[in-house]
């Protein structure tokens, strides 16, 4: 955009050069004239003025014209980069005599801007290698900053605008109408200061800014700068330092009452936030953009609806993306989250979903994501302390469990999903004094077991969907429990005396383990003790097709 800005200004100083020269001695019509051939010179673009030209004097030397044209690049056919209904220029005759040219004013009425690029690449603002080439024709190099602080434009006033962007490669085509634009600059060596309202929906969008060094910013420096974006759905900041590369590092806050209305209002698709990651929104933080495109962000602190959140991360753009992120937060909320998602949805013959898993993600990104927090709350159960840390590298993802409090235990152990081919995915898995019935509960919704337990899974799948890997499983699993109880029968009483009645079982130990083949889980010791008594059960729970053959004796 500076680069546009930069061409504009020099296509300004061009038409102020000749009001200067020929005021004097032209008629209006004739200035102008002169004045489009001279921005045709410079930027390779025909200029087509329509309507009378008038000229006013003193103390103000400038020019009114009709209706303007500049033509677009040649390999356009989308019409006019820039056409306005009405312009008028304004010049401080008295800073002529001292070689500085002074437009105190630049209005347009009704303009529109068309900023293209097309399939290859090429962008309508490259005035590169299509100026004049004759001998006597002005070149269209760039001024430095020293030679544009000769040229200062004191106000600038669009009215009732629009803004046209076509990316024939990316298939965008966006229109901003109702563009207002106010701008102030006192002095060369002072700040700029501006004020643009845009509509790209319907709501207004406000956004104002300062810029320290201006001519530093259009000829490719960093600069000292702000920049505030207002919309009905909250407010952005960005207070730093910036340059066309672009480049920048400050500090960004944001205040966002309802994310989705502030993405609306820019004319970005609704997000569809989940509750508590972020509907309504507050940030803080410092932000660098290098020259590379590298993003890092420092000192962050988010409030995501009732979830505060403190990180760091790094993002390196490139074929591979590489990202770095550490988060950290004393209580995560996720309950609604949790209750929103509801049951599972079985769209497949055995009810595992049978759509293809689109695990691009991993071979598109690496890096590493490391959470810390002291308490989750999911609903129906809560985790606390929680240590862990994904990694992925060459499409192989692992996250390792260093600390999961969970089910009144502790977790740990590894998952992994490998991409680099058919999509596999583990489990190496330990649990040690987790509550079965806070675990069976959430599990498989069974109540009636208590008692502290342990366990420990090994497991590994493969196939190209949720169902192809529940049905391709294998591995081991175990677990083991003492003195616990089982809820709605006495299975002592039972046993001994045949008599089935409600009560309370408890038990001494129990155990079992499973071999695990092709999404089948086979079991054949599951031991409990009753005291005297001895139950035993042996069968087969299927995993992948979501049976039950099981015998308790």
């Amino acid at each position: 955009m500076f680069r546009v800005i930069r061409w504009i200004l020099i296509a300004v100083v061009g038409l102020v050069v000749v009001l200067a020269g020929a005021a004097l001695f032209l008629p209006g019509d004739r200035i102008a004239r002169i004045a489009a051939d001279q921005i045709a010179a410079r930027t390779g673009r025909e200029v087509r003025l329509s309507g009378s030209t008038q000229i006013s004097w003193w103390p103000v030397l400038g020019v009114t014209t009709g209706g303007v044209q500049i033509a677009n690049a040649p390999w356009s056919l989308n019409g006019p980069m820039f056409q306005a209904q009405a312009l008028t220029i304004g010049v401080e005759a008295q800073a002529l005599f001292g070689g500085e040219i002074r437009v105190t004013e630049i209005t347009a009425l009704r303009p529109e801007v068309l900023l293209e690029r097309d399939a290859e690449g090429r962008t309508n603002w490259d005035f590169s290698g299509q100026a004049d080439d004759r001998a006597d024709a002005p070149a269209p190099s760039a001024p430095n900053a020293e030679t544009l602080r000769r040229y200062h434009i004191g106000s600038l006033d669009i009215t009732d605008g629009a803004i046209h962007l076509i990316d024939a490669a990316a298939g965008v085509r966006r229109s901003f109408d109702g563009v207002d634009l106010s701008l102030d600059w006192p002095g060369s060596d002072d700040p700029i200061t501006f004020a643009v309202t845009l509509r790209p929906v319907a709501d207004a969008v406000r956004v104002t800014g300062r810029v320290d060094d201006l001519p530093a910013a259009l000829t490719g420096a960093v600069t000292d700068l702000s920049l505030r974006i207002a919309t009905p759905g909250g407010a952005a900041e960005f207070t730093g330092r910036a340059g066309t590369a672009p480049e920048a590092s400050g500090r960004l806050t944001a205040d966002l009452s309802d994310t989705a209305a502030f993405a609306r209002a820019l004319g970005l698709p609704d997000p569809a936030i989940p509750h508590g990651l972020g509907r309504k929104a507050s940030v803080d933080g410092q932000v660098a953009l290098d020259r590379d495109g590298a993003l890092t962000l420092a000192g962050w602190q988010a409030e995501l609806d009732n979830n505060a959140v403190t990180f760091d991360a790094r993002a390196v753009p490139g074929p591979v993306w590489q990202v770095e992120a550490d988060a950290t937060a004393q209580s995560l909320d996720f309950s609604a989250l949790m209750a929103q998602r509801g049951p599972a949805r079985a769209d497949g013959p055995a009810g595992w979903p049978t759509a293809p898993l689109d695990l691009s993600v991993l071979r598109r990104v690496e890096g590493r994501i490391a959470l810390a927090a002291e308490r989750v709350d999911l609903g129906r159960s809560t985790l606390g302390p929680v240590r862990v840390e994904a990694r992925n590298t060459d499409a192989r993802a692992t996250v390792q469990i260093a600390e999961l409090g969970a089910f009144g235990g502790r977790i740990n152990g590894t998952l992994g999903v490998d991409a680099s081919g058919r999509p596999v995915v583990t489990g190496d898995l330990t649990a040690e004094g987790v509550e079965l019935s806070s675990l069976l509960d959430m599990l498989a919704g069974i109540t009636r077991f208590s008692g502290k337990a342990d366990a420990a899974l090994r497991v590994s799948g493969t196939g190209p969907s949720v169902a192809a890997m529940m049905n391709s499983l294998s591995g081991q699993a175990r677990m083991s429990a003492a003195k616990g109880t089982i809820q709605g029968l006495d299975l002592d009483r039972l046993f001994r005396g045949g008599e089935a009645v409600e009560g309370t079982t408890v038990f001494d130990d129990l155990s079992a383990s499973f071999q695990i083949d092709k999404g089948i889980a086979r079991n054949d010791d599951l031991a409990i003790v009753l005291g005297a008594v001895r139950a035993r059960g042996e069968g087969r729970i299927g995993l992948g097709p979501q049976d039950i053959d099981y015998l308790f004796t």
